[in-house]
């Protein structure tokens, strides 16, 4: 279980990116467990594989969080994954009242067929043990039109409603940490099972690209270190990490 933090806000209009001032913060001693840094604006926003993220200036939530996740390994870096996806699946499940929210593995949130937000996670590991996690989140909140982001949807599309940033932020921020702070092994049966339910397309045939090549598996779920698990069309299962695999 992590201790229960103090949390300790950072608003910046404009900033790199919120995972490279929550670094710099670790580094300088001044970013422990609570400690959320929130942006208007990111001129280097970026997701996972050295993505981009698109956001118009106010519009967006873009946050990162900083935990101290003591007791897990680095192993056990994918129940990390899990706390967060499923934290952040929920949390958008409450804002829009749909039941076709989804985690498109490993981590980013759907609606339907649209991306509304996307996770990078980048962890500190000292010996044999995770020291320190950034978590940061890309939450498309009040932002309408966008330019060049394949499949974007927002909250204020779903509801049509103008939301608080700073309101959504400490929301989230708070049910984030609830759930990190009460966090004990012991559930790590339900967390699997909840996120794997959760998945996308789950129990479903997806077509994929692996090695240039299209293959069309049904998705079971994911491993305990967080690789894909598909079966395919001879009812053959195969295990995938993310680098090693396209969805179509």
């Amino acid at each position: 279980m992590l201790r229960q933090p103090t949390m300790k806000y950072i608003f910046l209009p404009t900033s790199n990116s919120t995972n490279d001032i929550a670094k710099e913060l670790i580094q300088h001693h001044h970013g422990n467990h609570g400690c959320v840094i929130r942006s208007d604006y990111q001129e280097n926003g970026r997701g996972r594989q050295q993505n981009t993220w698109e956001s118009n200036r106010g519009d967006n939530l873009l946050v990162s969080f900083i935990i101290e996740p003591h007791g897990f390994h680095p192993s056990q870096q994918f129940v990390i994954n899990q706390l967060v996806s499923t934290t952040l699946y929920e949390f958008v499940q409450d804002k829009t009242a749909l039941q076709n929210v989804a985690i498109k593995w490993p981590n980013d949130i759907y609606v339907g067929q649209n991306k509304i937000a996307g996770i990078l996670i980048e962890h500190s590991i000292l010996g044999e043990e995770i020291i320190y996690s950034i978590i940061g989140v890309g939450l498309n909140v009040n932002q309408i039109e966008f330019k060049n982001a394949p499949n974007p949807i927002s909250l204020k599309q779903i509801t049509s409603q103008t939301f608080n940033l700073d309101t959504v932020a400490k929301e989230l921020s708070e049910k984030f940490f609830t759930k990190f702070d009460s966090w004990n092994f012991g559930q790590l049966e339900a967390l699997k099972k909840s996120y794997t339910k959760s998945l996308y397309q789950y129990n479903k045939k997806q077509r994929f690209s692996i090695d240039n090549k299209e293959i069309i598996s049904t998705i079971a779920g994911v491993t305990d270190c967080g690789m894909l698990r598909l079966v395919d069309e001879n009812n053959i299962e195969n295990h995938y990490e993310l680098n090693s695999i396209k969805y179509l």
